[in-house]
């Protein structure tokens, strides 16, 4: 059962961080790497866990590259269960100078936070996940501070239906955010007062009920792959809403100008 894939480079080399869902019913991110663009052979566990500062499950990864001083940084972060629990409380980070071998996670902030994301807007890099508090959802945001701490979170959305995973694609060097719900993909933007708002008038993605079984009839987990010549997505499927065995990941490519003739931009930073 495997969820939420990364893919970055290295070199010319495809390479993905995703979420495998052990024996023990604990979460743990796992490596993979391409023989191909989408032939993926499983490498095993990015960290020696007898050194992990926390006891839970650790999920929901995100590579972010940076090139500084002509020598490339792979950032990762993710969501931790630190205790031991089923729910997540942190967001940790690591850093890697060959996307292969991970340094030890450090806690960036605490909060009930899932499937971060992280992007430049206006030149200040910033941080979105989902978070979950009783009953209800809400989509928070901190900005990433130079010195390596971060700023206080922020609820930029409080849809009034449940919400999940989220996924960012850059149009006209916008971030645009797919924000997942219960039936549909929604894109959504950051305006001038950092909130986010609709960036389109209708879902991108519907999903129907069907009789036909699918292993993704139901998609989420999305990241857009963008350092590529073909615009890709990955993401994880499963059959229905709560099956929680048989999750797989798949690629699909995606018309980066159809997409951009749907969305109004209009408000975006």
């Amino acid at each position: 059962h495997v969820e939420y894939p990364s893919v970055f480079k290295v070199g010319d080399v495809n390479t993905m961080l995703y979420s495998a869902y052990g024996d023990d019913h604990r979460w743990r991110i796992k490596l993979a790497t391409a023989n191909n663009d989408t032939n993926y052979v499983k490498q095993g566990n990015i960290f020696d866990e007898k050194m992990l500062p926390f006891k839970g499950a650790y999920a929901f990864p995100f590579v972010r590259k940076k090139l500084a001083n002509s020598a490339t940084t792979y950032e990762l972060y993710f969501s931790v269960t630190e205790d031991g629990s089923s729910a997540y409380s942190a967001i940790y980070r690591s850093f890697s100078t060959n996307g292969l071998y991970w340094g030890a996670p450090k806690k960036l902030l605490t909060d009930s936070a899932l499937d971060p994301v992280v992007f430049t807007q206006n030149g200040r890099d910033k941080i979105m996940y989902t978070s979950t508090v009783g009953d209800k959802n809400f989509v928070k945001l901190a900005e990433l501070k130079a010195d390596g701490g971060v700023g206080t979170s922020n609820t930029v959305l409080s849809p009034q239906g449940g919400i999940y995973t989220l996924g960012v694609v850059h149009i006209n060097s916008k971030p645009v955010f797919f924000v997942e719900t219960q039936n549909s993909w929604d894109a959504y933007c950051l305006n001038a007062s950092d909130k986010l708002v609709p960036a389109s008038h209708e879902p991108i993605v519907v999903f129907k009920e069907s009789t036909e079984k699918r292993w993704d009839g139901l998609k989420y987990g999305m990241y857009f792959f963008e350092e590529t010549e073909t615009p890709t997505i990955y993401y994880n499927g499963i059959e229905a809403h709560g099956i929680e065995q048989g999750g797989q990941i798949g690629v699909a490519s995606y018309n980066a100008a159809s997409l951009a003739s749907k969305l109004d931009l209009a408000q975006c930073q």
